[in-house]
């Protein structure tokens, strides 16, 4: 063998190690290449959506965003899920993994038991649907009545025994509300009248909304349990005709502005109502309501200039007969002697049975005293009518009364009374309280319609203000009467009376008074600026103040115009109508409103929203805020006294609830805008 030398053998190595070094570099830069080779082919070729994908996986729906499931999107509890939202993740992998998951698990078992709850609804509505819509109809006449719901399975009794067709076949095994289909569960008429409730809430929610211009009505009192409540009544425009909807009776906490301001904030964001569509607020005119600083209008003003908040006409007729009245002494005194006779027979048979035979032997009629109150506009007439056609027969029974007791308490205050009334000046006064009373109540009669226009206000408040103003110098027809008939037989109604000049003298001063003190509220309480607003649209809108001439009609209402300008369309706030096009188009809209001259203005101004709203629109716009501005808050005040007969008719007098679903039903129930049988229906559905 051949020797090898040192050198030679370490030259070797280093050759080899070259080599293997060389074919190492080789290797790694083949891998690195191949790399390269494979990402590039990945992002050459990336991964897509295979269409039989849909074939294999039912639940799979394919849109522009990515893969969805068609179970899990509706399902809340997959919300967080990619394939609610949308995954782009194309691998049969991910499918898979999703179609294993807990949630899509659970989503086809909720649909499952969705399918099986429809079918046993359809069931249950085909075998039970007249049965129930029957009871809905009972309770429904229950809450319009005004009767109690103890009585709601007595009248279903009366049904059956009658030979109702409908309870005929449940009759029999009555006892289980599951095999017959009646409802015997105390609380059963009370949830038959929520369900019937919810739905005319819901009907009239969606009228208020469809209603371009909403006026509210807003009132506060207490409930016969003393809970303050806050009631809400909305004047609106629906169908062609202006309506008052009932829409809400809350409880509030006390009746601070801050208070009913948010609740009357809360409502509006409930069902979804804009302060821009707000027209106007009608209140009772309590301080809480018009004060100038923080008053409920001036806090519903900062949101919506355009507001216009009237104070209640009624309520303000009211307030001008109260302190007109209380200016005079003598008349507070015939008011103290009105209550004395209300309460001298209140709750005593003997006493008017008395007054009954003493009518059969007089041919007299007698009629039952009443109460004056202060807050009750008609009560005042009913008291003074009572005391004044059973006069005579009134005295005659106090003098009975004090000759056979003369020494008992009754006997004292009956000869008290007697003596007081059997006068001139107290009859005198009466027959003046009874004509004026009764101008006051045909004005009051006017204010408590639902639907009342600005020009009917100032035109009655003009008249009855006219009217007994010129009792002034003239006497009223009830005290000419009075006069001639003391004249001529010194005796009125059978009772022997006289009048001497002082006695004249004394009624004529305290007949005075009372008319300067009537013109002098008038005044102050129906100022001539009143409501200025208002009486601006209806001298824009009115065609029956038009002049008759050509040149009059050319010149009519442009100061009134640019006022209404100024206010909906002078840049304060969103202006709701255009100035420029307004003012262009005023006297051809004048105009149209002379051809139609034989329509009242709130007959013209629907005519014009229903019929011109594409050739006037900011007319039309003025039509609507003037139809739905509300003159009075009367609605209120028959709201509560339907709160206060429901409440005692409720099952429970503490569930509030209960007392509104019957407030509900009683006031849509009395109107002609819902069908009874469309409202059960649609109860009958929320129900099952």
């Amino acid at each position: 063998m051949a020797q090898v030398t040192l050198n030679s053998f370490w030259e070797s190595s280093a050759v080899s190690r070259n080599k293997r070094k060389s074919r190492d570099d080789d290797e790694i830069d083949s891998s690195s290449e191949t790399r390269k080779h494979t990402k590039t082919s990945s992002a050459q070729y990336p991964k897509t959506f295979q269409q039989k994908w849909l074939l294999e996986f039912d639940w799979l729906r394919k849109e522009d965003s990515g893969m969805f499931c068609s179970l899990c999107k509706e399902m809340p509890h997959c919300k967080f899920s990619p394939f609610c939202k949308g995954t782009k993740n194309f691998q049969r992998s991910a499918l898979v993994r999703h179609q294993q998951s807990k949630d899509h698990l659970l989503s086809i078992q909720t649909k499952r038991q969705k399918v099986y709850m429809n079918a046993a609804k359809t069931c249950l509505k085909k075998n039970y649907q007249r049965i129930l819509e029957a009871q809905l109809k009972t309770a429904l006449w229950l809450a319009k009545e005004n009767i109690a719901n103890r009585k709601f399975i007595s009248l279903v009794d009366l049904q059956i025994s009658n030979g109702s067709t409908v309870f005929q076949k449940s009759s029999a095994g009555r006892s289980s509300t599951s095999s017959s289909g009646i409802y015997t569960n105390h609380q059963a008429p009370s949830d038959m009248q929520r369900a019937l409730a919810d739905v005319l809430r819901e009907l009239t929610i969606v009228r208020v909304r469809d209603s371009p211009f909403v006026g509210l009505m807003v009132d506060e009192s207490m409930d016969i349990a003393t809970n303050k409540k806050l009631i809400m009544f909305c004047k609106i425009v629906h169908a062609g005709q202006i309506k008052i909807e009932f829409c809400a009776n809350v409880t509030v906490s006390d009746g601070k502005a801050d208070t009913i301001y948010n609740a009357i904030v809360n409502w509006m964001d409930d069902v979804g109502i804009s302060f821009k569509n707000i027209s106007g607020f009608g209140s009772d005119g309590a301080a809480v309501m018009t004060g100038r600083l923080s008053g409920v209008g001036v806090k519903l003003r900062a949101q919506n200039p355009h507001i216009i908040h009237v104070w209640c006409a009624a309520h303000r007729l009211s307030l001008v007969a109260h302190w007109a009245a209380k200016k005079v002494p003598y008349l507070r005194k015939v008011q103290e002697l009105l209550i004395a006779i209300y309460y001298y027979y209140e709750f005593s048979a003997p006493r008017y049975n008395k007054l009954w035979e003493l009518k059969k032997i007089m041919k007299e009629k007698v009629k039952k005293f009443k109460k004056p109150t202060e807050v009750r506009w008609l009560s005042l007439q009913d008291a003074i009518i009572a005391v004044y056609e059973n006069w005579s027969v009134l005295i005659l029974g106090m003098e009975h009364e004090a000759a056979n007791a003369p020494r008992t308490e009754g006997g004292a205050k009956a000869k008290g009374i007697g003596r007081d009334i059997k006068t001139f000046k107290f009859i005198s006064v009466l027959c003046l309280l009874k004509d004026i009373q009764n101008i006051f109540c045909k004005l009051s009669r006017t204010f408590q319609r639902d639907i009342i226009d600005i020009q009917q206000v100032t035109s009655m408040v003009i008249s009855a203000r006219d009217t007994i103003q010129s009792f002034y110098h003239t006497d009223p027809p009830t005290v000419v009467d009075l006069l001639d008939t003391i004249e001529e037989s010194d005796e009125y109604k059978g009772i022997p009376l006289t009048c001497s000049i002082r006695d004249r003298i004394v009624f004529r001063d305290v007949k005075r008074a009372f008319v300067r003190n009537l013109v002098s509220e008038f005044n102050e309480r129906f100022p001539e600026d009143n409501m200025r607003d208002l009486k601006d649209l209806n001298d824009v809108l009115n065609p029956k103040i038009l002049p008759v001439n050509h040149a009059g009609i050319v010149n009519h209402g442009t100061e009134s115009l640019e006022r209404v300008i100024e206010k909906y369309g002078g840049g304060e706030g969103d202006n709701l109508i255009d100035p420029n096009r307004t003012r262009d188009e005023y006297l051809q809209f004048k105009f149209l409103l002379n051809v139609n001259r034989h329509f009242e203005v709130t007959d013209m101004c629907l005519k014009i929203t229903n019929d011109y709203t594409e050739e006037f629109p900011d007319f039309c716009v003025l039509a609507g805020i003037f139809m739905t501005v509300p003159l009075t808050s009367v609605p209120c005040e028959r709201g509560f006294s339907l709160q206060n007969r429901h409440h005692s008719a409720s099952t429970n007098k503490r569930s509030v609830s209960t007392v509104e679903d019957r407030m509900v039903i009683g006031y849509y129930s009395n109107k002609d805008d819902f069908d009874p049988e469309e409202i059960v229906h649609r109860a009958c559905d929320k129900i099952l």
